[in-house]
């Protein structure tokens, strides 16, 4: 789900008032990402954590082997998903627009990296707090990055 989330910013090109703000809003999700990859990427290589599935004496241990099992905290898959969720909201929402709909369009937006970080949970691959972690961090990228370049 995660990298199919990349695409929901696309999504924001749909409405007619952002059509003929391709350019910049393009940029913001750039920045957005960049940002939420490398704060994930930077934290997980300096933290390696172990992941919970290496605890579990179900899992065989070739599944233990992998090199990315210390890599947990906090969850990327979590984060990009929350930072392009709640970036998608911020487009949509942005200067007025869609107020009509801000509620149903934030719910989503709050809802989708919540599934995300549970499907994670459920496969092992992350403690709750990894996935917190990654919910806040993405989200605030997504809400925090949209509004730096609206000045507040």
């Amino acid at each position: 789900m995660a990298s199919e989330s990349g695409f929901f910013p696309c999504i924001s090109f749909l409405d007619p008032n952002n059509r003929n703000q391709i350019g910049e809003k393009s940029i913001i999700a750039l920045e957005t990402y960049l940002l939420a990859f490398g704060t994930t990427y930077l934290t997980k290589t300096l933290i390696k954590r172990p992941r919970p599935l290496l605890y579990n004496p179900n899992v065989p241990m070739s599944e233990k082997q992998k090199v990315d099992n210390r890599y947990s905290f906090f969850s990327g898959q979590t984060s990009l998903t929350a930072a392009s969720s709640f970036l998608t909201a911020s487009l949509l929402t942005s200067n007025g627009n869609n107020q009509d709909q801000a509620p149903i369009i934030l719910s989503s937006a709050a809802a989708i990296p919540v599934l995300q970080g549970y499907l994670r949970w459920k496969a092992g691959k992350h403690f709750p707090t990894d996935i917190a972690v990654g919910y806040i961090v993405g989200a605030g990228l997504g809400i925090l990055i949209p509004k730096i370049h609206e000045g507040f």
